[in-house]
């Protein structure tokens, strides 16, 4: 029920032109976890997994899951940390 209550939702623009995408976002503790990456980031969109992502040391939003090209994950990445901010 906790993890339920955490996720959020975050509207991202992936294709200019194409209207804004609605996606779920469930963070969740990484197996792979070092001081700095403690979280992993689930994202859905309605009941289909299209990632998941982890901030580096650096900040940059890496892909542990899925098929997504780098400028997509920044876009979602960006929107995670605004969720945050």
């Amino acid at each position: 029920m906790e993890q339920n209550e955490a996720i959020f939702q975050i509207s991202v623009t992936l294709n200019p032109g194409l209207e804004p995408l609605t996606l779920d976002v469930a963070p969740q503790e990484s197996g792979t976890v070092t001081n700095q990456q403690a979280l992993a980031f689930i994202v859905n969109r309605y009941e289909d997994h299209i990632c998941t992502l982890v901030a580096d040391e650096n900040h940059r939003w890496q892909q542990t899951y899925g098929e997504l090209d780098q400028k997509e994950i920044d876009v979602i990445g960006a929107a995670i940390d605004s969720h945050y901010a």
